[in-house]
């Protein structure tokens, strides 16, 4: 039984896989590194009359046959980072500017402290929106602090991948080009050495060996003859 054929790794193979590693550990350091690159996403916002309700809190559009005791305007956002996808998701705390009669405040923009009666009111005007579940729960979960950061998988996937694309077709591209210029050289070469072989002539300088084939060595050059 013949013994079995052993793969044969050449310096190409060896140049492909050092390639594959090095792109995927700049892959992740360059994921890393746009991590810390973050935009803002409008999640939700308002300009409202705040009323009085019965009990004693406050609605946004409370109905008019409850005193209205001032106005607020609000917004919430959300953080996301990563390039070319977003693959952190963080919510932030609502903002809003409000005046209020009962009792007398008035402040300009600033996240709702979560023990506020105006943060109870911003609770159900967001809970009777069409909102993503992760944010309104984050919002409900932390008042008036920053929400968790979430990975978002799938992004990230895609994002290594594309990244990854990327820079292994940048690194393929002058092997691909300094290999086919190695394999052109060889062939002019061997070109050259078979015409040189045909007339008689050394394989390495080109000179005219006729009449000395019991010579050891190219009187020229000195290369070997056999």
């Amino acid at each position: 039984m013949p013994p079995p054929k052993m793969s044969k790794t050449t310096p190409w193979s060896v140049a492909a896989d050092w390639a594959l590693l090095l792109t995927l550990l700049l892959t992740v350091s360059i994921m890393v590194l746009c991590s810390r690159i973050c935009t803002t996403t409008p999640m939700a916002s308002g300009e409202s009359p705040v009323a009085m309700m019965p009990d004693g809190s406050y609605t946004l559009d409370g109905g008019e046959f409850d005193p209205v005791v001032g106005s607020v305007q609000w917004k919430g956002v959300a953080r996301e980072c990563g390039w070319p996808f977003p693959i952190l998701r963080q919510a932030i705390p609502i903002t809003a500017s409000w005046t209020l009669d009962d009792p007398p405040e008035t402040v300009a923009s600033r996240t709702v402290p979560a023990d506020h009666p105006l943060a109870a009111a911003i609770d159900r005007e967001l809970s009777e929106r069409t909102l993503p579940d992760w944010y309104t729960t984050s919002i409900r979960t932390h008042g008036d602090q920053v929400g968790d950061s979430v990975l978002l998988w799938t992004n990230a996937i895609f994002s290594l991948g594309l990244i990854w694309l990327v820079l292994y077709a940048i690194a393929r591209i002058p092997m691909v080009f300094l290999r086919a210029g190695l394999m052109m050289r060889r062939r002019i070469v061997t070109g050259v050495e078979t015409r040189r072989d045909r007339s008689g002539r050394c394989l390495q300088c080109g000179y005219n060996l006729n009449g000395l084939e019991m010579a050891e060595r190219c009187p020229e050059c000195g290369a070997l003859l056999w």
